[in-house]
């Protein structure tokens, strides 16, 4: 077998990688442009023959194997940045995929939800909130996964967001609840409802005359707009949820407290006594 064949089995079998086919192309260019040119360069110095060679060689290796080093960087800086966008897009495309199955099934349950299970998903869509494990209302999304623990806080709570794909829809939901809960309220506003609103009112703090049950019992049947709270024997607290509290207020233009109490001893059943 001839030297030259010999060499030529030697080159390829350590062409065991891309990088190292890519240096060898860039080797063998730069070999026959610099014999064709470096070399009368080189013969300006006035070496000898055999030195010229070993010179020309070295030259030719060292640009070859330096060039073809940078260009594998180049491709292969070229090719991971193209593998992570397809991976980032296909990535994109499978989360996607879940956040509208995630979606479409939270609407079908969504509407079965009571009110205070839509009140915890209404105050995470607006940001992240501490929340107590045996809080009502709060076991049957976070099992689905709707909502989502960010952070334990102690022994009985929990930092909690909504699931990302949730936010918009359950913003929306509580926009068109909020103008159909003003609506109901206001559609008919029964000398009843005047008689809450005037028993709300800050200016009205204190009074002790009766209450007609049917006035306290537009509170207990618009239980998403007002709070029945602190019941006991002697009594309870009506409070307003917001932004009902403003919306009222801004509507008939009064000032309503913050919370009312009210003794059960000045309710008795007549109509518009307040």
């Amino acid at each position: 077998m001839s030297e030259s064949v010999t060499t030529i089995i030697k080159v390829l079998s350590s062409l065991t990688s891309p990088k190292a086919s890519v240096k060898y192309i860039s080797v063998g260019i730069f070999m026959l442009l610099t014999w064709k040119y470096i070399s009368k360069i080189v013969d300006i110095t006035g070496i000898s023959s055999e030195q010229k060679s070993v010179v020309v060689l070295f030259i030719g290796l060292g640009l070859g194997s330096l060039i073809g080093h940078l260009m594998y960087l180049g491709f292969d800086y070229c090719y991971s940045k193209h593998k992570k966008s397809k991976e980032k897009k296909a990535k994109l495309k499978i989360e996607e995929s879940e956040s509208k199955k995630t979606l479409d099934e939270f609407k079908k349950v969504y509407l079965h939800y009571d009110h205070w299970t839509k009140k915890i998903l209404r105050d995470l869509s607006n940001k992240e909130l501490c929340i107590e494990w045996e809080r009502y209302g709060l076991d049957a999304p976070k099992e689905n996964g709707y909502i989502q623990k960010v952070l334990n806080v102690d022994s009985s709570k929990d930092i909690y967001k909504l699931h990302p794909a949730l936010t918009s829809f359950v913003s929306n939901e509580w926009s068109d609840e909020v103008k159909a809960n003003m609506g109901q309220l206001f559609d008919d506003f029964s000398e009843n409802k005047k008689s809450l609103v005037k028993l709300l009112e800050f200016k009205n703090r204190g009074q002790e005359g009766p209450l007609a049950v049917d006035a306290i019992d537009v509170a207990r049947n618009h239980q998403y707009i007002f709070n029945i709270e602190v019941e006991d024997e002697d009594g309870f607290y009506i409070t307003l949820e917001q932004p009902y509290h403003d919306l009222i207020c801004e509507k008939l233009n009064v000032e309503l407290a913050d919370e009312t109490y009210i003794l059960k001893s000045r309710i008795i059943l007549m109509e518009n006594v307040a």
